[in-house]
């Protein structure tokens, strides 16, 4: 995709790498001699402009106003008709559900539906367990530079150390890791003791985020198991998981699917004893007749 002048949506959880992968498709696309532009979409203002010949890339694109919304489907269908007089290359990201109207109903369909046929989900890290060497290598490569620390590497354990991790932060908390590793170790290569004294340094606030995590994804779970009446499989499409992942998370945060549902059998005792009131009725009438 990164070639083509397509508009593309990219969903994943929370740090889990989008703005990289937007960057890589700027620096590989038609427009990589233009600028990157990354815009909140809550902020976003038709009226402001964006350079010509760059790269538009829209974060959390279900916040987008009904006005914003009408500039974005314009410039898809027409550059000419949003005003863009040289090709924009359109990039946009949401949360870890592809189905942006799952989480705003009233987020335009037709636009929706654009950004949904090029879409790429970035896997967190737990996913990709065998990259993490090579993200290790790729972020102390990076930081290094930009901290002149150039030519510090992590040893060998170091990196199985980092590799085991479950980093619920995704790579935005394995950045930070890394980043306090490298600015802390006395010297070039950087050994296991100390990432697990950065790690342990850093336990209060990993803690905090895996509970946050954990009460941010039970929220969610817990409003499209409503919005769905308890159906899983509704539920799952609309988070973009399986049906299986969906009744994993369902035992993990102990939430009972019965009081999601209406009680059919509710409405089944209902009848019976409504059948059971006009029998006591008709009673009386069919001795009289005897």
């Amino acid at each position: 995709m990164a070639p083509l002048s397509i508009p593309v949506l990219l969903y994943g959880e929370p740090g889990s790498g989008r703005s990289t992968v937007a960057s890589l498709l700027h620096a590989l696309g038609p427009t990589s001699g233009g600028r990157l532009v990354a815009i909140d979409a809550s902020s976003f203002a038709p009226e402001r402009g964006v350079p010509l010949g760059s790269t538009l890339y829209l974060t959390d694109v279900e916040r987008l106003s009904r006005r914003a919304q009408a500039w974005w489907l314009a410039g898809l269908r027409s550059p000419q008709a949003a005003g863009v007089g040289r090709p924009l290359r359109w990039l946009a990201s949401t949360g870890d559900a592809p189905s942006i109207r799952a989480k705003t109903p009233d987020f335009d369909a037709e636009l929706e539906r654009l950004l949904l046929r090029f879409a790429i989900r970035v896997p967190p890290l737990r996913e990709r367990a065998a990259d993490l060497p090579v993200l290790v290598a790729d972020l102390c490569a990076r930081i290094g530079r930009s901290v002149g620390r150039e030519g510090v590497r992590f040893s060998t354990r170091a990196v199985e150390l980092l590799a085991r991790g479950h980093w619920p932060g995704n790579l935005r908390e394995l950045e930070d890791v890394i980043g306090r590793a490298i600015v802390f170790s006395p010297r070039p290569v950087i050994d296991r003791a100390l990432v697990l004294d950065v790690i342990a340094e850093r336990g209060e606030s990993v803690g905090a985020m895996r509970a946050d995590h954990a009460v941010r994804e039970r929220e969610r779970l817990v409003e499209q198991l409503r919005a769905s009446g308890g159906n899983v499989t509704r539920t799952a499409d609309a988070l973009g998981k399986s049906r299986s992942a969906v009744y994993r998370l369902i035992e993990a945060h102990g939430i009972p699917l019965a009081w999601h549902r209406p009680r059919a059998g509710s409405a089944a005792r209902g009848g019976r004893a409504s059948a059971r009131g006009a029998g006591r009725r008709r009673g009386p009438s069919a001795g009289a007749s005897r």
